[in-house]
């Protein structure tokens, strides 16, 4: 079954085409409005025209790893992991109307070095999931709108090309200061974009929270600059910033440790990573 063509109906219930590896071609009906959970996972499309869909369900093209063209002309919503692990996915025609992005939705795409998505214009879209964009070696610019409202953990982590998320000054939630991506009140540090060739980066000192995986992966950076007002360091915040050796902290050695840290902060960081404060260093060992 290489070519098929559906006849009119209004959705693609659960599981339909999971694991068909020779499926390459289908012709969708435009009365096409809703494509179910798993619908397609595993299965060796090439291209497919959803113009006409507006919800994706959870892992509905996952692990559809010969998938290189998306229309989604009308979509509104996509769940978590849609197109997740879709690796060789090139080209992405997005909606305005698109609202919702789920948790992984894009996760590890864009790896042929082809992808037309190296800007995605997110103006609409109100809420992105954790990790959605991430582990996408093609994106170097986001477009973040008015509207959106929720930006999860590690959302444009791992995203090895990104120097620029623009926010726009009428969103109530967020901010860009040089290019990363804050709270609006700047006290949340939400990510840093890693793409950028700076060895070193200074949180500004209203910064209170590094927010999960916001400087992960970032294998530029040598050096962070960290202020005294810092509270709280998330899960993943610095972990495998393989290049970075120190973090240069504005307090002293009981006050740093003192910070809540979540798990795996500073992990596969330079086996010389150090902490410099005010009254001493702090090695590995003794974070």
């Amino acid at each position: 079954m290489n070519n098929v063509e559906l006849g009119n109906m209004g959705g693609i219930e659960e599981k339909v085409f999971v694991g068909c590896r020779a499926l390459k071609k289908i012709k969708l009906p435009e009365s096409l409005k809703f494509i179910e959970d798993y619908a397609f996972q595993d299965a060796g499309i090439e291209q497919i025209d959803l113009n006409n869909v507006k919800t994706i369900g959870k892992y509905a093209f996952y692990l559809c790893h010969k998938l290189k063209e998306v229309k989604l002309g009308n979509i509104e919503r996509i769940e978590d992991s849609s197109f997740s692990c879709c690796e060789l996915l090139e080209k992405i025609e997005l909606s305005e109307t698109l609202k919702y992005v789920g948790d992984y939705a894009f996760w590890y795409i864009g790896w042929s070095g082809k992808a037309n998505f190296q800007e995605i214009n997110l103006s609409n879209v109100e809420y992105i999931g954790g990790s959605a964009w991430g582990r996408n070696n093609s994106l170097t610019r986001v477009i973040i709108g008015d509207s959106v409202v929720n930006i999860g953990d590690y959302a444009f982590s791992d995203c090895i090309n990104l120097t620029n998320i623009y926010v726009s000054d009428n969103n109530a939630k967020y901010k860009s200061i040089e290019g990363n991506l804050y709270s609006k009140d700047g006290t949340i540090l939400v990510q840093y974009a890693i793409g950028k060739k700076d060895k070193e980066f200074v949180v500004p000192e209203n910064v209170k929270i590094l927010n999960a995986g916001a400087f992960s992966w970032g294998d530029n950076l040598t050096n962070v600059k960290l202020s005294d007002n810092i509270t709280n360091i998330g899960n993943g915040t610095f972990s495998y910033c393989k290049n970075l050796t120190n973090i240069d902290y504005n307090g002293t050695k009981a006050e740093f440790l003192a910070i809540n840290k979540g798990n795996g902060w500073c992990d596969g960081v330079s086996d010389d990573f150090v902490v410099k404060c005010t009254d001493g260093e702090l090695s590995k060992c003794e974070l």
